[in-house]
């Protein structure tokens, strides 16, 4: 968030990288009522404070290691979102068992895949504390693919891996004499 006030009953809060403001009001101890606005469109917006916060269940994801070693590394791209919004995207896979996603525009927060389905070049990857999910094809060293959340479907085009992590992973994964 770009910026947050509160005062009196009053509540608002702006995220400039995608271009989002809320103004509200407090109704009571546990609500938040007013408009959501983004590029021109308001939306009516309610908060409400759970008694009883939910809990998530995460699961262990499982790689197979053969695409692991594919697929290891920080994979970024671009999700234009109903052609209004650019929201850059980042997936890792870290281990057999550590994947996450991150929207940098949004928050640099690591959401962690909670799914993780394979046949062959498709991926099949969930994260369940956002409600979103991914199919993916691997080709010729890209990620395509798309995203899922809610009723959204939108296309990620050529997702890349990250050039830093590319050197890293021939380093890790090759080894060199020294001259």
């Amino acid at each position: 968030m770009t910026s947050v006030s509160a005062k009196g009953k009053n509540v608002n809060f702006a995220i400039k990288s995608i271009n989002a403001a809320f103004k509200g009001k407090m109704k009571n101890d546990d609500e938040i009522s007013g408009t959501f606005e983004q590029n021109g469109m308001k939306f009516p917006l309610t908060f409400k404070r759970n008694a009883t916060p939910k809990s998530i269940e995460l699961k262990a994801i499982k790689i197979p290691a053969d695409l692991l070693s594919e697929i290891r590394g920080e994979w970024k791209g671009v999700l234009n979102v109903n052609g209004s919004t650019m929201l850059n995207l980042e997936i890792t896979f870290e281990s057999a068992d550590s994947a996450f996603l991150v929207s940098p525009d949004q928050s640099p927060a690591k959401i962690p895949f909670t799914k993780f389905e394979s046949n062959g070049k498709s991926l099949k990857i969930a994260a369940s504390q956002i409600g979103a999910s991914m199919d993916l094809k691997i080709k010729n060293g890209r990620l395509d693919g798309t995203f899922y959340q809610g009723k959204l479907k939108q296309d990620i085009p050529e997702m890349t891996l990250d050039d830093c992590l590319l050197l890293d992973r021939l380093m890790t994964d090759y080894s060199f004499d020294e001259y």
